[in-house]
């Protein structure tokens, strides 16, 4: 853009006339979405049979790549905490305005320059491919909830599933990809050492010397909490930045929780000939 400032345009696979239509809805919602720790969705094209949306750009690109096993740059201890908070702060702020992620995964959160998260990339009109779903590769399949491979019910308890997994990404320094010498997911993995408190074998080795004992027992409880198979025991986003704010109050950055009005966000908003709405 003028004054070097930059997009991402993304092209979304919707040419079913249901989803595109579902689509359109749900973006009008996305477009007045304002959080620091959620990407702004800045326009969208909806013209024949394409979909098309444009975000704000961040620097440092998405949470995946640092958790590869081939990454040259791991986030340091201090910068996974940040990732956890802000990302837990972000789901809040959405479910608060109604509005469901649907695709919590480390590709799709984004990092500014100084590894704050953004929740991007929606996939929408998703609910209504949830028969395909299954067919679909299984690392985006371990991040699902189990009501929704089971019967396809989808609600904000479905993000918190999500969000509980990348959480565990973070502190064990493995993806979902990573499977163990027995062929278990991530989560099969985790849960016998969650369930008998084995908590410091949860952790990478690249952070083994300097995390925080305490934090990781609060982060720990919560990735038990957001993993619970019912969805009615599993906790809310409220609950989780409840549970986690003592960690937040300790940061030296003293990040405060963001629960002010949508339009209160900070960054600036370009103008893309009359972007705020669909083309």
């Amino acid at each position: 853009m003028e004054g070097g400032m930059k997009l991402v345009v993304k092209k979304h696979d919707a040419t079913n006339t249901q989803v595109r239509e579902k689509a359109k809805s749900e973006i009008q919602t996305i477009l007045k979405a304002r959080h620091k720790n959620v990407i702004m969705l800045l326009g969208s094209s909806t013209a024949e049979s394409f979909l098309f949306t444009v975000y704000e750009y961040a620097c440092n690109g998405s949470l995946d790549k640092y958790l590869s096993k081939e990454s040259s740059r791991p986030l340091i201890w201090k910068e996974r905490k940040r990732v956890v908070i802000g990302l837990a702060r972000g789901l809040k702020y959405l479910h608060d305005n109604n509005i469901v992620h649907c695709n919590i995964k480390p590709s799709n959160i984004l990092l500014t320059h100084d590894f704050n998260p953004l929740i991007g990339d929606y996939n929408f009109g998703r609910e209504q491919e949830l028969k395909s779903y299954k067919n679909k590769n299984r690392e985006d399949y371990e991040y699902v909830a189990p009501e929704f491979q089971e019967k396809g019910k989808l609600s904000s308890k479905a993000d918190v599933y999500s969000f509980g997994v990348v959480i565990l990404e973070l502190i064990a320094g493995r993806r979902t990809t990573d499977f163990t010498s027995e062929h278990k997911s991530l989560v099969e993995w985790a849960k016998p050492l969650l369930k008998k408190k084995n908590y410091s074998e949860l952790v990478d080795p690249i952070i083994r010397n300097s995390y925080e004992e305490d934090h990781l027992r609060w982060m720990v409880q919560v990735i038990t909490e957001c993993l619970e198979k019912n969805p009615k025991k599993r906790s809310s986003m409220n609950m989780v930045v409840s549970a986690l704010q003592g960690i937040a109050d300790s940061e030296l950055d003293h990040m405060t929780d963001d629960i002010t009005p949508a339009v209160s966000d900070s960054r600036s908003v370009p103008e893309i000939n009359g972007s705020q709405g669909n083309k």
